[in-house]
């Protein structure tokens, strides 16, 4: 059992190397090429503001919902029981959003201790961390963590809809929960229930979006359990 958990987290971390690199890659660049702009426009009043974790949170939304598609096909032709593959995504998607967060965040601290070096007053990161909770690196990596997971597992489960009942099972499952937003909207329980969050927030709640996300995915053992190679439509 374990051998064969093993044994697909590792193709699930090399499938996803290279497009990681790529992704990295003109994040670091970007970032890079922003300073340098900052840099050179130094005396100006024009203010610059970057945030690495935010391209990360939109990387998981289409990683999440892709990797239905790029994962399970392959996990089921090579033989891997449900349950071992079940085991194996969540593990993997929960490992690869820790992982992540801390890497954007050593990534941001290098580039801040860049910025301070330069004296760049007109260039700054922004972080919920800033916004919500004591701005410190392991409130960073929570919050992070738990955001990229639960975009990870929502869209997950968004892409198993695709997969396992086509455009019709998913778009109609879509169009179910922009009805109940705008509904919310309309009535205002979204937005009072927004502004309760962000004066109750702390690190603590991170912590339970996580234990959400897993929750969530527990229930995609419904799907999982019978699903087939072939997509049903």
């Amino acid at each position: 059992m374990w051998r064969q958990i093993k044994g697909l987290l590792y193709f699930y971390s090399t499938d996803i190397r290279s497009t990681l690199i790529i992704f990295w890659s003109i994040l670091i660049s970007t970032t890079i090429g922003s300073i340098i702009i900052s840099a050179l426009i130094k005396n100006s009043e024009i203010n610059m503001i970057f945030s690495l974790s935010f391209a990360l949170y939109i990387f998981f939304i289409i990683f999440g919902f892709n990797a239905v598609k790029k994962l399970i096909p392959f996990s089921i032709k090579i033989g891997a029981t449900r349950k071992n593959i079940f085991l194996s995504v969540g593990i993997f998607l929960f490992g690869f959003a820790l992982s992540q967060a801390i890497l954007v965040n050593i990534a941001q601290t290098i580039f801040t201790k860049v910025i301070d070096f330069l004296d760049l007053q007109t260039y700054s990161f922004v972080h919920p961390g800033e916004m919500l909770l004591t701005d410190t690196w392991i409130n960073r990596v929570i919050i992070d963590t738990g955001i990229m997971f639960f975009m990870a597992i929502t869209m997950y489960v968004f892409g198993l809809l695709f997969y396992k009942y086509g455009l019709l099972g998913g778009g109609s499952a879509s169009g179910v929960l922009v009805l109940l937003f705008m509904v919310g909207l309309t009535t205002g329980w979204v937005t009072n229930t927004m502004k309760q969050l962000f004066q109750t927030m702390d690190s603590m709640f991170f912590v339970q979006m996580t234990g959400i996300a897993l929750i969530i995915y527990v229930f995609t053992w419904v799907f999982m359990n019978k699903l087939t190679l072939e997509k049903e439509v």
